[in-house]
């Protein structure tokens, strides 16, 4: 269990990924903005999850994602292998896969 001053040594050093809202009550919410498919990200998500040891996980999905975690790997994995520029489009200033699947 990490000590309070272990905890306030990690609050002062987060990634740059990482928001530490603090609430009234001493409450603390940590947001971790992340980038599909980035190690880096994953590295951050793990890092705060394992010092911090949450009550709770919140993982926010955009809704043209919801749907991927319903597929098994392999389909996800044969989708991976068949991608082409067709298939993007650019939204928002980002690209954005239309349809994984085929």
């Amino acid at each position: 269990m990490p000590t309070p001053d272990d905890m306030e040594e990690f609050d002062n050093n987060l990634p740059e990924t990482v928001c530490l809202i603090r609430g009234e009550r001493g409450a603390k919410v940590y947001v971790v903005g992340t980038a599909h498919f980035s190690k880096e990200s994953q590295a951050d998500v793990a890092k705060v999850i394992q010092a911090v040891k949450p009550h709770c996980v919140v993982v926010e999905l955009c809704s043209s994602r919801t749907d991927i975690i319903l597929c098994d790997e392999e389909t996800v994995l044969a989708a991976a292998k068949d991608l082409n520029f067709r298939k993007f489009k650019f939204n928002n200033g980002l690209f954005q896969l239309n349809d994984y699947r085929g």
